[in-house]
């Protein structure tokens, strides 16, 4: 059993399904997990492990569990869902029933053996609820004046290149291979900005990567 904490982990797919009990729809996340927070706040990496954590897709979850999907990339598609590949925080915590102890992962907690595929017209219910969701607008109002046009996107690929080159001078081989070296890479860009895909980080913000990234590489 993995202790409670914060990992960090990837996303290697996705099952909707019915909770065994009250057979009310769900999503189970399959997860792996590489990393774990230590009580210092630091990354520890560990053996690879898959886990799994199940949402509940009901009316009184629902809103919560858009926003988790949401964060996680979610295709919108309940029949195949894909998420993103990019390491993501998951959290651990241990229940216990009827004497025994358990892993539950994220808000819903974890299982045993493989869950039941929802049937066929649940998964396009969901899959009906979360377009419609999507879709939705506010109540068009009274004619407003066309806002001016967004400046462009900012060009952050020198600053990137230039946080990955600095990183790269302190995983010198052989200790470091490419392989490790991306972990690493992706690790520590979890742990500085969680939440956020790199896609999204800024010139400063690579900045701060290029500037402060090397000292939080973790030797192995």
């Amino acid at each position: 059993m993995m202790l409670e904490g914060t990992y960090s982990g990837v996303v290697v797919g996705a099952t909707t399904c019915e909770s065994s009990a009250k057979k009310t729809p769900q999503i189970a996340i399959h997860i792996q997990v590489e990393h774990v927070a230590n009580a210092a706040g630091e990354w520890e990496k560990i053996q690879p492990e898959q886990r799994t954590a199940y949402l509940a897709l009901t009316d009184a979850a629902w809103g919560y569990t858009q926003e988790k999907l949401n964060r996680l990339a979610f295709n919108g598609d309940f029949d195949a869902p894909e998420f993103t590949r990019e390491p993501a925080l998951f959290e651990c915590r241990h229940d216990t029933y009827e004497g025994k102890t358990r892993e539950k992962w994220d808000l819903a907690g974890g299982g045993t053996g493989a869950p039941d595929k929802a049937a066929s017209d649940v998964i396009r219910k969901l899959n009906s609820r979360w377009k419609a969701a999507a879709a939705a607008r506010p109540a068009a109002g009274p004619a407003a004046k066309a806002p001016p046009p967004p400046p462009p996107p900012e060009n952050t690929g020198d600053a990137k290149n230039a946080a990955w080159s600095e990183f790269c001078k302190h995983c010198p081989a052989p200790r470091w291979n490419p392989e490790s070296i991306e972990k690493e890479w992706f690790r520590i860009l979890v742990e500085m900005f969680p939440g956020k895909k790199t896609s999204q980080l800024t010139a400063a913000e690579w900045a701060e990567v290029q500037a402060e990234g090397p000292a939080k590489i973790i030797p192995f």
